[in-house]
C-alpha cells in the first residue's frame, strides 16, 4: 500500500508540476472561498436592506387604513360574540393543523429551512419592521422592540438549521462514476493546456480582435479550456478585464430568439456594473437591423422615424464605448445549433467589424459546422466559407495518449484503494491493455469518462470476484465490438 501510495503521489506530481503549485492552487482556493463568503454577506445585507425598506412603506400604508378601520371595529366590540364562536375557531385551526400533517408540511418546512430555500429572514424582517412603528406610533415601546427581537431570533435560529447542510466533500472523489461536465473556471487543467490558455488570454486582452475561434473535435474539452482560459482572464490585475457574456446560441428556440436574447445579454451584462441610459433601445434597434422583426403595420413608421442601418449600428457602438471596458462574448456549442441559427449567428459575426469595442469568442467542431451549414448552402465549400468569418483560431492539440492512460489509471487506482482491492501489478497491466487496443478507443476524455461510469457500478458489486485486468478487457470487447462479446458470452468455454 505504501509503494502504491508512493508511486499515485510521484504521477500526481509529474501532472501538477512542482509542489510549490500545489500550495498557490490551495491559497487561490482559499482566496475564492472567502471572495464567495464575502459576497454572500453583501447579497444578505442588500436584502436586509430591502425588508426595512418595504416593511417601512408598509407600515406607512397600514396606518393610513388603521383609521377608518378603527372606527369600524370600535362599533361592533361591545357586541356579544356568537355562541360557539371560540368552539368553532379551535376546530378551525386544529383542522388545519392536521391537514398540514397529513400533507407532511412540518417535514417540508424543516427540509426547507436547512436547506435554505424560504426565505423566512426577509419576510420576517419585513412584517417586523412593519409591527416596530405602527407599534411605536401608538405609544407601544416594548411591543415596537420584541418584534426586532423576534426578527432577529428567528434570523439567528434560520442561519443555525442552515448552517450544517452543506457540505464540502468533493463529489468526483466519492466513487467511480462522474458526471461528463466541463472543468470550472478554477479547476484544474487535466491535458497539461496551459501555455495555449495563456496565448489566449495575452491575445484578448492585448490584441482584441473582433473574432476568435476556439477549435476541436467532440470530447477534447473545448469547453474546459474556455472555462480555464475565463478564469485566467479573471485573475488579470494589470489590464482591465472586458465584460464577459456566456451565451449557448443553441438554446435559443429560433432566429429572432437567438439575437434578441444575445443582445438582451451583452446589455444585462454591461448593466451589471454600469448605468448606461438608452443601451437598451439602441440594441433593440440594432436587433431590427438584423432580423425582419417588426410588425407590417408599423414598418411604414419605423422606416420614416428610425435612422438608417449605418446610425443603428453606430448608435449602439457609441454606447458601449462610453463603457471604456472591452465586452468579450462567449459562443459555445456553435457545433450544435440548427442551420438557421448558425446562419444567424454567421450574419452577426459579419457586422461585428463595426462592433470594435466586442470581442467574440466562438467554439466549435469545424468539421461539424461545415456539415450543418450544407443544408442551406449545398452548392458551397462551406469548409472555405467559414474561414472568413474567424481570421484568428486556436486549434486544440490532440491530447497525449499518455496522458490519458494516466488519467485512466489515476481513477482505477483511486476505485481500488477506496474500496481495499490488490493492485500489485495494475500499472503494468494498463498499460498492456492500452497499448493492444484502449488507447486508440480511449481517445479522448469523455470516452474515458464514459467508459468508467459504465464499468463504475458493475465493479462496485463484482470487485472481489473478479479478475480487474479481464474486467477491463471484457467490457472494452464490449464496446468496441459487441457481436464478439456475444460470442464469449454465449460460449465461454472456449475462450
Amino acid at each position: 500500500m505504501t509503494t502504491f501510495r508512493a508511486l499515485v503521489s510521484a504521477q500526481t506530481e509529474v501532472i501538477l508540476g512542482r509542489e510549490d503549485r500545489y500550495h498557490s492552487k490551495q491559497m487561490e482556493e482559499l482566496i475564492n472561498r472567502v471572495w464567495r463568503r464575502n459576497l454572500d454577506e453583501r447579497s444578505s445585507v442588500v436584502r436586509l436592506c430591502v425588508s426595512v425598506a418595504v416593511g417601512t412603506a408598509g407600515a406607512f400604508f397600514i396606518s393610513l387604513l388603521l383609521v377608518p378601520i378603527g372606527r369600524v371595529i370600535a362599533t361592533y366590540r361591545t357586541s356579544p360574540l356568537p355562541p360557539f364562536a371560540v368552539s368553532q375557531v379551535l376546530v378551525l385551526v386544529a383542522s388545519l393543523v392536521l391537514i398540514g400533517i397529513l400533507n407532511k408540511l412540518p417535514r417540508k418546512i424543516w427540509l426547507s429551512l436547512k436547506l435554505g430555500l424560504v426565505p423566512t429572514s426577509s419576510w420576517v424582517w419585513m412584517l417586523s419592521v412593519a409591527v416596530f412603528w405602527i407599534a411605536y406610533e401608538n405609544h407601544r415601546i416594548r411591543v415596537a422592540w420584541a418584534s426586532v427581537a423576534l426578527a432577529v431570533l428567528v434570523t439567528i435560529t434560520s442561519h443555525l438549521i442552515s448552517r450544517g447542510s452543506t457540505s464540502d466533500a468533493d463529489p468526483s472523489q466519492s466513487g467511480l462514476l462522474e458526471p461528463d461536465l466541463p472543468v470550472q473556471e478554477n479547476g484544474a487543467d487535466l491535458l497539461g493546456r496551459r501555455e495555449i490558455i495563456e496565448s489566449l488570454v495575452s491575445t484578448i486582452l492585448l490584441e482584441q480582435p473582433g473574432i476568435i475561434a476556439v477549435t476541436g473535435k467532440y470530447g477534447d474539452g473545448k469547453t474546459s479550456f474556455l472555462n480555464l482560459a475565463i478564469g485566467e482572464l479573471k485573475k488579470s490585475e494589470e489590464i482591465k478585464i472586458p465584460v464577459i457574456v456566456r451565451f449557448s446560441p443553441w438554446l435559443a428556440a429560433d432566429s429572432n430568439a437567438l439575437v434578441l436574447s444575445l443582445l438582451n445579454s451583452i446589455v444585462a451584462e454591461i448593466q451589471r456594473s454600469f448605468i448606461v441610459p438608452g443601451l437598451k433601445g439602441d440594441a433593440a434597434r440594432y436587433a431590427r437591423t438584423l432580423l425582419s422583426i417588426v410588425p407590417w403595420t408599423e414598418r411604414l413608421k419605423s422606416f420614416v422615424a428610425e435612422p438608417s442601418q449605418e446610425a443603428r449600428i453606430d448608435a449602439l457602438v457609441n454606447r458601449i464605448a462610453k463603457v471604456r471596458r472591452r465586452v468579450l462574448v462567449v459562443l459555445d456549442d456553435l457545433d450544435r445549433t440548427e442551420a438557421k441559427e448558425l446562419e444567424t449567428v454567421l450574419k452577426l459575426l459579419r457586422g461585428s467589424d463595426k462592433l470594435s469595442n466586442i470581442t467574440f469568442l466562438c467554439a466549435f467542431e469545424k468539421t461539424q459546422v461545415a456539415l450543418i451549414l450544407k443544408t442551406t448552402r449545398p452548392d458551397q465549400d462551406t469548409t472555405t466559407f467559414i474561414e472568413k468569418f474567424f481570421p484568428v483560431e486556436f486549434r486544440l492539440p490532440e491530447t497525449e495518449p499518455a496522458q490519458l492512460q494516466d488519467l485512466f489509471f489515476r481513477r482505477i487506482a483511486h476505485f481500488l484503494e477506496r474500496n481495499a482491492l490488490p493492485h500489485g501489478d495494475l500499472a503494468k497491466s494498463i498499460e498492456g491493455i492500452w497499448e493492444r487496443g484502449a488507447g486508440t478507443y480511449l481517445r479522448n476524455l469523455r470516452r474515458i469518462k464514459l467508459f468508467l461510469n459504465r464499468i463504475g457500478r458493475s465493479l462496485e458489486l463484482i470487485a472481489h470476484e473478479v479478475n480487474i485486468e479481464d474486467f477491463i478487457r471484457l467490457e472494452l470487447v464490449r464496446d468496441i465490438e459487441p457481436s464478439l462479446y456475444e460470442r464469449i458470452y454465449r460460449d465461454r468455454d472456449r475462450f
